[in-house]
């Protein structure tokens, strides 16, 4: 039996080498396109990345000319006539004229959140009145326990946190809290 194996051997001994050299071939193959799979990731992740921090400083700068002031037309036509030859025949009226776009434009959320809140209170009124009235008989206490539920402390929270919120966030990034305007 010894003989056979040492005939074996002796017989595969020249291959070992060239076998041992494939089989570290493969293992080098293995490794480099292991480590080339493992850049491919880290490239796409930078690129992730990379993307995130474009979209967050594209988000950043969008938030801040959003949250620039609006400035009046009429001003820019005041400004357009002192740099033309235009009597103020020609400016004044149309100064005027844009003013008062500019304060109907600026009116339009005010207007609406009043309008809405008024609503609100109207409809919280008449229910109010109905069961103070006749029909239901109530007190004034209970009414108003009934009236008041959980949406109502809801959109009441809502509001008190966006304003104070909104004074905060002034204040913080950059203007003050009262009106706004940074340093002043």
């Amino acid at each position: 039996m010894l003989a056979i194996l040492s005939a074996v051997f002796g017989f595969a001994a020249p291959f070992l080498p060239v076998v041992f050299k494939t089989v570290q071939g493969w293992m080098d193959n293995k490794h480099e396109l292991e480590m080339f799979r493992l850049r491919l990731q880290a490239g796409a992740q930078e690129y992730l990345w990379r993307m995130e921090e474009i979209n967050a400083h594209a988000d950043i700068e969008e938030a801040r000319v959003l949250h620039q002031p609006q400035q009046s037309f009429g001003v820019q036509v005041l400004d357009a006539a002192a740099k033309s030859n235009w009597g103020p025949w020609a400016t004044v009226p149309a100064f005027y004229l844009f003013t008062m776009l500019d304060f109907l434009s600026g009116l339009v959320r005010p207007a609406i959140t009043y309008a809405a809140f008024a609503g609100y209170l109207a409809y919280k009124w008449a229910l109010f009145a109905e069961y103070t009235g006749p029909r239901y008989e109530s007190s004034a206490e209970n009414a108003i326990l009934v009236l008041w539920g959980e949406q109502d402390w809801a959109v009441l929270t809502l509001v008190l946190s966006y304003w104070f919120g909104l004074r905060q966030y002034k204040a913080v990034f950059g203007g003050n809290a009262t009106h706004g305007a940074a340093g002043k």
